[in-house]
Formats: structure tokens, C-alpha cells, sequence
């Protein structure tokens, strides 16, 4: 077997502090998960000070309830309360762009105020947080905040961020803009042939929705409802979390699509509440309905299949979709998934690859009640539609199943399952193990470094506040192949890690982001700039694959490299939470 699940004893707290990990990786998108033995020689502990790191902390006032927004061409958003920050990176040095002026401006004529509604929470909610920055084809950005359960919208000029202006529009219907503070906003901004359009997700409403959006937000109602999903039945979309930001993807014969990943109450389980995790997609040409003309008719969905076999038992099964990455360039999405909340902790990494997706979507049969009666099973539909449910060039209504029958198959090439399930779709594989899977730990966050030579590395935020760091590295334990294992010590952490980001120079620089809601702090970590710091080999090892020893020492690795050091220069970072 080589797959095993990796212990971490919850009664450590040195097991919950930032961990590293090393798996072993063929390629970009692959990995198998390796049993870990936290009493063997392949398992050390150390502390942060050895990877050159320093810390600025400071607690802030208030709420500030900061989140990783967004990353523009290497410019990281990050909202908070009232405050819209920008990181990146100039000249191989962190800048920061920040704007404390995005106040909360409820309006003056409303029946029943934020205050009224939350009598005891007011000092919490009754906030302009910002959660959407997204950048129109003009270049300017259009930015979102809750506004004390208002909803408020502004033009920041992307020259010039700190000019921002109101915009005036309807936001009645303006759904993609979360009004609570811990609503995740899943919202993105896309070209099509009549302009942007911006897609997002409404938990409170149960939607996904589409607007269009004048380039030139400075116009009178730059933002304008066009559709969004159907809420009668709750079939289509029902008490959602949305994860991440929604993505494009064009495929080869053409067709665009915007596709979304959430989690949700999951209707065709009826042995009780239980939440599935779903991607779905929309085609971008979609219309509407012949009758409900205001109505997405493209809108599918599929279970995404994250799930760890146990022979002839039952498989146990990660449902609790955390974070997404979309990969556009070798067309994969990872995910890092929580099993049900009343279980026992566990978290797990997946991977899965659009061809499959695509595969499912356009090929596989659907699943609904027969007859549309809300008290019978669900079934698959065997019978052929009149008209296929999410094809981009065909008139539809309303009136279909949006549910595809099997689910979307986790892969992973170094522990194939093997075998295809019985079609439709043709040649559809069964469902592989996770990439990795964890015990005793909660993973919230996730982000890929798909930069570094002849491998992936996978960043891991969890809920005690660590981040799990998965290498490739070889260390050879009771005479067999294992991976090498770092628990490093020393941060102090506060809070759920709620967002990763990574940000590259020109010259392979790297800059890690790190955001948790209610502690400002920063840790500079310089991955790659700082390797001959490193005092022997062991130190060295900590900053792998970023640096790499030799007989000639410990020196950032090939096609990885920086000045080495730095000359004149600040050097990269890794942030662990947003600073001031």
C-alpha cells in the first residue's frame, strides 16, 4: 500500500504549529500519499529562526476580518474592514498600497438599521468589509464591500487605488456582493464578445449569477442583473458555501464555460443532512429560458469525489470542500477537502483533471426524482432527453435535471485505482485515492507552486492557524523510501489560516501570502534569496526544494535562483498573516 494516512496526534500542540511535509512527485499534477512515522529518523522538529525568518506583530483595533481577495498580475488584494490593501513585489522588494478610507455608509432611509437587526453583534457586522476586487477590461478595479448589510460598491483606478468613488447602481439584485462579513465571496470578472461579465455566488439567495458590467464603471448603473440560477425546488443550488473564485475555461471546439466549486445540502442523500462538495458549469453564451428569460438554462452540476477506499466497506469520504486552485495551464484543479463536521477530524488533498470533467458533463447521465415528485428516490435517467441539459448552442427551458448521476473522479497517477466505471461516459476511470490525507488536522486553505523544477508544492493552511508545506524529498528510513518530515516551531499563530497566495518576480523570486481574519502580523521568510545563510546541511534541507545542498554548500536550485545573496535589495517574504 502506499498510501497511509499521516497521524498527528491532537494532543501536541507542536503537531498543530507549521509543519513540512515532502511527497514524492513524477510530475506537476502527481503525488502519492507515504506513511509518516513521527518516531523514526525521517521526522524532525525545528524552529523558524533557522530559516532566516522575522516577525513584526501588532493587534489590531476592532474587527479587521482581513481576507485574500484576489491576485491581478502579481498584485495580491486583500480586504478587510474598510481598508483595501495591494501587495506585490518591485524590484525584488514587498511593497504595500493601502486604502483606509472605504467607510461604512449605511443608508439614511432605511426602515430597520444593521444596529436593529444585531442588537448585541453590531460592533462586529454593522462594517464596510471588503470582499470583491475585481478588474474590469479598462484596467480600473470594481470593488465590493458588505457596508453594513447595504452592500456598497466602488471605482478605484488602478493607477491611482487610493482615488476611490462610490458607483451608483442597483444592489438590490446585486446578490454576488456577501452582506455578512464570513460569507465567502465567489465573484470574477470575464471578457466575452458584449463586454465584462461579472459571475458570482449568493449564499443568502441561493444563486449563481451573472451581470454585465460597463468597463467604464464611472457610468450611471455600470452594473446591470442578467441571470442567475433557478431557486424553485432548491434542485439547482441549495444553502451553499461558495469556494474560491469562479473560472474560464474554453474548450477545444469552442465552447466557453464559467465554472464554479462550492459545497452544499445535499438533496439526493436522504438518509439525513449531508453536504456534497460541486463543481458546476454555465455556458458564458447562455441566454436564458424561453419563458424564464432571466433564468440560467446551461446550469450543471456533479459531485466532486474525494474519498479514501477501505475494501469491501464502505469508503471513507471527504465531502467538506475547503479551498480550491485552478491550474489553467495543465488544466487541473487541486482541492483540499474536511470530512463532515460531526465526524472525526480528518483532511484530505485532491486533484482533478478537465478532461474528466468535460467528459462527464457532455457525456454522462443525469439524476433526478421521478416525476419530478419530492418523495420518491433519486434515479438515474437512463432515457434520452429531448434536449441534453448544458449544451451551449441548443434552446432550452427551465424544465431539466441539472444533476449529473456519477461523480467527478479524484486522480492520482502514482495510486491508480484502475478500471473504468461502467458508461456513459466511455472511458471514465474509477474514482483514485487523495494525493495525501491527514488525521487530527483541519485544512482550510490551499495554494500550488507549480514553479519549482520537476515538481509541485502545495502550501496547506489549517484551522489551529499552521500551514502544512508538501516537497518532494527523498529520506530513507528502516531501509525503505519514506518521505522527509519538519515540524517547524516558533510562530504564533492566532486564528484559522483563511487564505494563501504566491507572488513571483521576474528573476523567480518568491513571495508567500498568508492572511488570517483578526491578528495583523508578518513573518519574513525569504524562500530562495538567503540560502547560503543556511549553517549546515540540515538547515539547508529546511528550504527545500528552494535551495538545495552541495559539497560547495547550501545554494537556491537550478532555474529557482535570486541574487544569492541578495545585494541591495530587500529580500522576498513569506507573510504569515496581513501586515498594518
Amino acid at each position: 500500500m502506499t498510501h497511509a494516512r499521516l497521524l498527528l496526534c491532537s494532543r501536541s500542540a507542536v503537531l498543530l504549529a507549521l509543519l513540512y511535509l515532502a511527497v514524492f512527485f513524477s510530475d506537476f499534477q502527481h503525488a502519492a500519499a507515504v506513511k509518516l512515522d513521527r518516531t523514526s529518523s525521517c521526522w524532525e522538529t525545528s524552529n523558524i529562526r533557522f530559516l532566516d525568518a522575522t516577525s513584526e506583530a501588532s493587534t489590531p483595533s476592532g474587527q479587521p476580518a482581513y481576507r485574500i481577495l484576489n491576485k491581478i498580475d502579481e498584485n495580491v488584494y486583500i480586504g478587510g474592514n474598510e481598508t483595501l490593501r495591494r501587495v506585490f513585489l518591485a524590484n525584488n522588494k514587498v511593497a504595500m498600497e493601502k486604502i483606509d478610507t472605504l467607510a461604512t455608509m449605511e443608508p439614511p432611509d432605511l426602515i430597520i438599521t444593521c444596529a436593529t437587526k444585531n442588537p448585541t453583534t453590531q460592533e462586529i457586522v454593522c462594517r464596510n468589509f471588503i470582499r470583491i476586487a475585481e478588474q474590469t477590461s479598462s484596467g480600473d478595479l470594481l470593488v465590493c464591500g458588505t457596508n453594513a448589510e447595504s452592500r456598497l460598491c466602488y471605482r478605484c483606478p488602478n493607477a491611482a487605488l487610493a482615488e476611490c468613488t462610490q458607483l451608483t447602481t442597483n444592489y438590490t439584485t446585486l446578490a454576488v456582493v456577501p452582506q455578512q462579513y464570513n460569507i465567502n465571496a465567489a465573484a470574477a470578472i470575464f471578457k466575452s464578445g458584449s463586454g465584462d461579465m461579472l459571475y458570482g455566488g449568493g449564499a443568502a439567495e441561493n444563486t449563481f449569477s451573472r451581470f454585465s458590467v460597463n468597463a467604464d464603471l464611472s457610468a450611471t448603473n455600470p452594473i446591470n442583473f442578467e441571470l442567475d440560477t433557478v431557486t424553485v425546488g432548491e434542485g439547482f443550488i441549495k444553502e451553499p458555501t461558495f469556494i474560491g473564485r469562479p473560472f474560464d475555461y474554453t474548450h477545444v471546439d469552442g465552447n466557453e464555460y464559467v465554472f464554479l466549486i462550492y459545497r452544499e445540502t445535499a438533496l439526493e442523500y436522504t438518509a439525513g443532512p449531508k453536504v456534497y462538495p460541486r463543481i458546476a458549469r454555465v455556458c458564458k453564451n447562455d441566454t436564458g429560458g424561453t419563458v424564464n428569460t432571466k433564468k440560467f438554462v446551461t446550469f450543471i452540476k456533479a459531485r466532486l469525489e474525494c474519498s479514501v477506499p477501505h475494501g469491501d466497506e464502505p469508503a471513507f469520504e471527504y465531502d467538506y470542500i475547503q479551498d480550491a486552485v485552478w491550474d489553467a495551464t495543465n488544466q487541473n484543479v487541486y482541492a483540499v477537502f474536511t470530512n463532515q463536521e460531526n465526524g472525526p477530524v480528518s483532511s484530505a488533498l485532491c486533484q482533478y483533471r478537465m478532461e474528466d470533467i468535460m467528459n462527464l458533463f457532455d457525456y454522462g447521465n443525469f439524476r433526478q426524482q421521478t416525476g419530478g415528485d419530492v418523495n420518491v428516490v433519486w434515479n438515474e435517467v437512463t432515457t434520452q432527453l429531448p434536449q441534453r441539459p448544458g449544451t451551449c448552442y441548443e434552446v432550452h427551458t427551465t424544465d431539466y435535471p441539472p444533476l449529473l448521476d456519477k461523480s467527478v473522479p479524484s486522480y492520482n497517477a502514482k495510486e491508480q485505482t484502475g478500471g473504468t466505471q461502467v458508461a456513459p461516459p466511455s472511458n471514465f476511470h474509477k474514482s483514485d485515492p487523495p494525493i495525501l490525507y491527514v488525521d487530527d488536522v483541519r485544512f482550510t486553505s490551499l495554494a500550488v507552486d507549480l514553479a519549482v523544477d520537476s515538481s509541485a508544492v502545495y502550501f496547506v493552511g489549517t484551522s489551529a492557524g499552521s500551514v502544512i508545506k508538501f516537497t518532494t524529498e527523498v529520506c530513507i528510513c528502516n531501509g525503505d523510501s519514506t518521505i522527509k518530515s519538519v515540524v517547524l516551531e516558533g510562530f504564533n499563530a492566532n486564528g484559522p489560516i483563511n487564505g494563501l497566495e504566491l507572488l513571483r518576480s521576474a528573476d523567480s523570486a518568491a513571495t508567500f501570502l498568508v492572511g488570517t481574519s483578526d491578528v495583523q502580523a508578518s513573518i519574513e521568510w525569504p524562500l530562495n534569496t538567503k540560502c547560503q545563510s543556511a549553517r549546515d546541511e540540515s538547515e539547508c534541507a529546511l528550504r527545500y526544494p528552494y535551495c538545495n545542498f552541495t559539497e560547495a554548500g547550501c545554494s537556491c536550485t537550478a532555474n529557482n535562483c535570486t541574487n544569492d545573496p541578495p545585494t541591495g535589495m530587500s529580500h522576498p517574504f513569506f507573510m504569515w498573516r496581513i501586515s498594518a
